[in-house]
């Protein structure tokens, strides 16, 4: 099954499986902004991580991910801002939402308002 995971399902993923989440990542998807996230995510938890570790755990994950760059697709941005504005949520989760839906495939997430809307746990792939 080919999955695209958000950034708090690829935090969530080395909390839970430390190197061996590379396995699940790999060859599957995510998108740009993931990066911007996952770097607010490491100075939120700035003084509870070691985050030099945990960056390099993040920076091995991704690049064995596709990375979808959504930042050029003005289809995915134009329609990412209308229907977050219309479902009420913010428009990195939208464009989440929208890059699995044109892939065809299952978004992994720990986001319960990504979840409503169709995304996976981790704890759902029996891993």
């Amino acid at each position: 099954m080919n999955l695209l995971f958000d950034a708090s399902s690829v935090f969530e993923l080395i909390k839970v499986k430390g190197a061996d989440a590379l396995r699940y990542v790999k060859g599957n998807y995510t998108i740009s902004l993931v990066h911007y996230e996952l770097g607010n995510v490491l100075w939120k938890y700035r003084n509870k991580i070691n985050v030099e570790l945990v960056f390099d755990a993040i920076a091995k994950l991704l690049s064995e991910m596709n990375v979808i760059h959504v930042n050029i697709d003005k289809e995915i941005l134009n329609e990412a801002i209308n229907e977050a504005i219309k479902h009420n949520i913010t428009y990195y989760d939208m464009a989440y939402l929208l890059t699995s839906k044109r892939l065809n495939v299952k978004l992994v997430t720990e986001d319960k308002k990504l979840i409503e809307f169709g995304g996976i746990r981790i704890s759902q792939l029996n891993i």
